[in-house]
């Protein structure tokens, strides 16, 4: 049994905020994971990017926002 959070956006939520918000996730999950403890695991749930690529986040057929994707790429976490 687990529990997944997401963070959810509108479409029309531009594509830079959207990239700021997770790149900033992304290479804060160890300094998140210490500040509160809802975070322990972020890594390794980050990590499902890259062994399951977008189907791994794409919950219920919700697509990745663009802008999310995008950080992901940058980050080496999604191809």
């Amino acid at each position: 049994v687990g529990v997944l959070n997401v963070l959810v956006t509108h479409e029309r939520i531009p594509g830079e905020t959207v990239a700021a918000i997770v790149s900033a996730m992304v290479t804060g999950a160890g300094e998140l994971a210490r500040l509160n403890p809802l975070y322990r695991g972020l890594d390794n749930l980050l990590e499902k990017l890259r062994t399951d690529g977008r189907a791994a986040y794409e919950i219920g057929g919700v697509p990745l926002h663009p802008g999310a994707a995008e950080a992901y790429r940058n980050a080496g976490l999604l191809n």
